[in-house]
Protein backbone atom coordinates (compact mmCIF):
# COMPACT_ATOMS: atom_id res chain seq x y z
CA UNK A 1 0.00 0.00 0.00
CA UNK A 2 1.39 3.48 -0.53
CA UNK A 3 1.45 6.42 1.48
CA UNK A 4 -1.18 8.07 -0.62
CA UNK A 5 -3.83 5.36 0.24
CA UNK A 6 -2.67 5.23 3.66
CA UNK A 7 -3.26 9.25 3.90
CA UNK A 8 -6.67 8.31 2.27
CA UNK A 9 -7.61 6.02 4.64
CA UNK A 10 -6.61 8.54 7.89
CA UNK A 11 -8.25 11.86 5.81
CA UNK A 12 -11.61 9.26 6.11
CA UNK A 13 -11.44 8.98 9.68
CA UNK A 14 -10.90 12.43 10.03
CA UNK A 15 -13.71 13.34 8.01
CA UNK A 16 -16.23 12.51 11.02
CA UNK A 17 -14.74 15.47 12.52
CA UNK A 18 -14.67 18.15 9.90
CA UNK A 19 -15.94 20.41 11.95
CA UNK A 20 -13.16 20.23 14.40
CA UNK A 21 -10.89 20.52 11.76
CA UNK A 22 -12.07 23.44 9.81
CA UNK A 23 -12.26 25.45 13.53
CA UNK A 24 -8.64 24.47 14.07
CA UNK A 25 -7.69 25.88 10.42
CA UNK A 26 -9.57 28.76 11.16
CA UNK A 27 -8.28 29.21 14.31
CA UNK A 28 -4.97 28.62 12.89
CA UNK A 29 -5.37 31.53 10.52
CA UNK A 30 -6.51 33.89 13.02
CA UNK A 31 -3.49 33.53 15.04
CA UNK A 32 -0.86 33.87 12.27
CA UNK A 33 -3.03 37.01 11.26
CA UNK A 34 -3.11 38.29 14.79
CA UNK A 35 0.76 37.15 15.60
CA UNK A 36 1.68 39.36 11.89
CA UNK A 37 -0.47 42.35 13.06
CA UNK A 38 1.59 43.21 16.56
CA UNK A 39 4.66 44.23 14.62
CA UNK A 40 2.58 46.21 12.57
CA UNK A 41 1.07 47.81 16.01
CA UNK A 42 4.42 48.35 17.35
CA UNK A 43 5.71 50.37 14.03
CA UNK A 44 2.58 52.40 14.40
CA UNK A 45 3.39 53.16 18.45
CA UNK A 46 7.16 53.86 17.68
CA UNK A 47 5.91 56.29 14.49
CA UNK A 48 4.29 58.28 17.02
CA UNK A 49 7.36 58.96 19.25
CA UNK A 50 8.94 61.36 17.22
CA UNK A 51 11.73 62.63 19.79
CA UNK A 52 12.57 64.17 22.90
CA UNK A 53 9.31 65.22 24.41
CA UNK A 54 7.72 65.02 20.90
CA UNK A 55 5.26 61.33 22.27
CA UNK A 56 1.72 61.14 21.50
CA UNK A 57 0.92 59.15 24.53
CA UNK A 58 -2.58 58.98 24.31
CA UNK A 59 -1.85 57.25 20.82
CA UNK A 60 0.58 54.91 21.97
CA UNK A 61 -1.57 54.35 24.96
CA UNK A 62 -4.49 53.10 21.96
CA UNK A 63 -1.95 51.24 20.14
CA UNK A 64 -0.55 49.59 23.20
CA UNK A 65 -4.64 48.59 24.42
CA UNK A 66 -4.95 47.14 20.77
CA UNK A 67 -1.35 45.52 21.22
CA UNK A 68 -2.49 43.36 24.57
CA UNK A 69 -5.93 42.58 23.01
CA UNK A 70 -4.67 40.76 20.05
CA UNK A 71 -2.28 39.04 22.15
CA UNK A 72 -5.31 37.98 24.18
CA UNK A 73 -7.06 36.72 21.31
CA UNK A 74 -4.38 35.10 19.54
CA UNK A 75 -4.05 33.28 23.08
CA UNK A 76 -7.77 31.94 23.32
CA UNK A 77 -7.40 31.25 19.65
CA UNK A 78 -4.31 29.27 20.05
CA UNK A 79 -5.89 27.36 23.07
CA UNK A 80 -9.19 26.59 21.21
CA UNK A 81 -7.08 25.22 18.36
CA UNK A 82 -4.86 22.89 20.84
CA UNK A 83 -8.68 21.60 21.99
CA UNK A 84 -9.57 21.01 18.77
CA UNK A 85 -6.76 19.38 17.47
CA UNK A 86 -6.86 17.02 20.88
CA UNK A 87 -10.43 15.93 19.70
CA UNK A 88 -9.66 15.15 16.77
CA UNK A 89 -6.45 13.30 17.50
CA UNK A 90 -8.32 11.05 20.94
CA UNK A 91 -11.11 10.97 18.28
CA UNK A 92 -9.35 9.20 15.65
CA UNK A 93 -6.98 7.08 17.56
CA UNK A 94 -10.36 5.92 19.27
CA UNK A 95 -11.99 4.95 15.89
CA UNK A 96 -8.81 3.51 14.92
CA UNK A 97 -8.41 0.93 18.18
CA UNK A 98 -12.08 0.47 17.49
CA UNK A 99 -12.94 -0.58 14.12
CA UNK A 100 -10.52 -3.53 14.06
CA UNK A 101 -12.09 -5.11 17.34
CA UNK A 102 -15.53 -4.75 15.63
CA UNK A 103 -13.80 -6.48 12.88
CA UNK A 104 -12.01 -9.02 14.93
CA UNK A 105 -16.01 -9.99 16.18
CA UNK A 106 -17.21 -11.00 12.85
CA UNK A 107 -14.01 -12.81 12.19
CA UNK A 108 -14.47 -16.68 11.10
CA UNK A 109 -13.85 -19.09 14.53
CA UNK A 110 -10.80 -20.81 12.26
CA UNK A 111 -8.96 -17.64 12.01
CA UNK A 112 -9.20 -16.71 15.86
CA UNK A 113 -7.89 -20.73 16.40
CA UNK A 114 -4.82 -20.25 14.48
CA UNK A 115 -4.24 -16.85 15.94
CA UNK A 116 -3.38 -15.78 19.60
CA UNK A 117 -6.52 -13.41 20.31
CA UNK A 118 -4.32 -11.79 22.74
CA UNK A 119 -1.72 -11.20 20.15
CA UNK A 120 -3.80 -9.82 18.02
CA UNK A 121 -5.34 -7.64 20.50
CA UNK A 122 -2.24 -5.95 21.42
CA UNK A 123 -1.04 -5.47 18.15
CA UNK A 124 -3.66 -3.58 17.36
CA UNK A 125 -3.48 -1.43 20.62
CA UNK A 126 0.32 -1.14 20.06
CA UNK A 127 -0.16 -0.02 16.72
CA UNK A 128 -2.61 2.46 17.40
CA UNK A 129 -0.41 4.30 20.60
CA UNK A 130 2.09 4.55 17.89
CA UNK A 131 0.22 5.76 15.54
CA UNK A 132 -1.02 8.22 17.91
CA UNK A 133 1.45 9.06 20.76
CA UNK A 134 4.79 10.89 19.57
CA UNK A 135 4.22 14.20 20.84
CA UNK A 136 7.25 15.44 18.88
CA UNK A 137 5.76 15.31 15.41
CA UNK A 138 2.34 15.98 16.58
CA UNK A 139 3.55 19.30 17.64
CA UNK A 140 6.03 19.93 14.66
CA UNK A 141 2.74 18.89 12.48
CA UNK A 142 0.94 21.66 14.15
CA UNK A 143 3.57 24.44 13.70
CA UNK A 144 4.20 23.55 9.74
CA UNK A 145 -0.04 24.21 10.30
CA UNK A 146 0.30 27.59 11.80
CA UNK A 147 3.66 28.31 9.83
CA UNK A 148 2.73 26.91 6.52
CA UNK A 149 6.30 26.11 6.10
CA UNK A 150 6.79 22.24 4.79
CA UNK A 151 10.79 22.44 5.97
CA UNK A 152 10.13 23.57 9.80
CA UNK A 153 8.94 20.31 9.84
CA UNK A 154 12.26 18.30 9.42
CA UNK A 155 14.01 21.90 10.88
CA UNK A 156 12.06 21.94 13.92
CA UNK A 157 12.21 17.99 14.84
CA UNK A 158 15.40 17.81 14.23
CA UNK A 159 14.54 14.79 12.14
CA UNK A 160 17.56 12.83 11.00
CA UNK A 161 18.22 9.07 9.09
CA UNK A 162 16.36 7.93 12.08
CA UNK A 163 13.49 9.37 12.75
CA UNK A 164 13.11 9.04 8.70
CA UNK A 165 13.21 5.53 8.91
CA UNK A 166 10.76 5.08 12.01
CA UNK A 167 8.02 7.52 10.00
CA UNK A 168 8.41 4.93 7.75
CA UNK A 169 7.73 1.76 10.02
CA UNK A 170 5.01 3.94 11.59
CA UNK A 171 3.46 4.38 8.61
CA UNK A 172 3.59 0.71 7.21
CA UNK A 173 1.60 -0.07 11.09
CA UNK A 174 -1.03 2.42 10.34
CA UNK A 175 -1.65 0.79 7.19
CA UNK A 176 -1.76 -2.45 8.81
CA UNK A 177 -4.10 -0.78 11.62
CA UNK A 178 -6.36 1.64 9.20
CA UNK A 179 -7.08 -1.64 6.92
CA UNK A 180 -7.31 -4.27 9.36
CA UNK A 181 -6.25 -7.58 10.01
Amino acid sequence: MTQKETIKKVLHYIRRYRFFLIASLVLALITVVLTLYVPILTGQAVDLIVGKGQVDFAGVYHICVKIGIAILLTMVAQWVMNVANNKITYSVVRDIRTDPFEKIQVLPLSYIDSHSYGGIVSRVIADADQFADDERYEDCYRHALQRGERDSLERDAGVGESEKWHDDIVDKRAQVVIHGL
